[in-house]
């Protein structure tokens, strides 16, 4: 009888493919930096304790900032998931580096620099 639902029990791995996952994992290891160039994969420069800035997740507009305030990065959850100082975990592709430069510079709201 087919059905969409899962009645029988999973059938267990016994080590039976332990040799096969041992063929393929050296080729699937060799086809990777072939596959990241070819899609234009991003290296990841993040690192703990990296300066980073949040890409806002909604519409910005005109004359306001697109990226938040700086965030510290306080450990790696995932290959490229962050966890940043206020306890928010964000994807690498959502990140902006700071440069060190731009932490001396204090700017309001909008996006302009402090007049002090």
């Amino acid at each position: 009888m087919r059905t969409k639902l899962d009645i029988l029990p999973p059938l267990s791995d016994d080590g039976q493919y332990d040799h096969m996952r041992a063929k393929v994992a050296p080729i699937q290891e060799k086809n990777v930096p072939y596959t990241n160039k070819r899609r234009g994969a991003k290296s990841i420069n993040v690192t703990v304790g990296a300066s980073v800035r949040v890409c806002k997740p909604f519409h910005v507009g005109k004359g306001e900032m697109q990226y938040s305030t700086p965030f510290l990065v306080q450990q790696q959850s995932g290959q490229s998931s962050f966890i940043l100082n206020d306890g928010k975990r964000c994807n690498a592709a959502h990140l902006l580096l700071c440069p060190e430069s731009s932490q001396e510079t204090s700017r309001d709201e909008t996006g302009r620099k402090d007049a002090s």
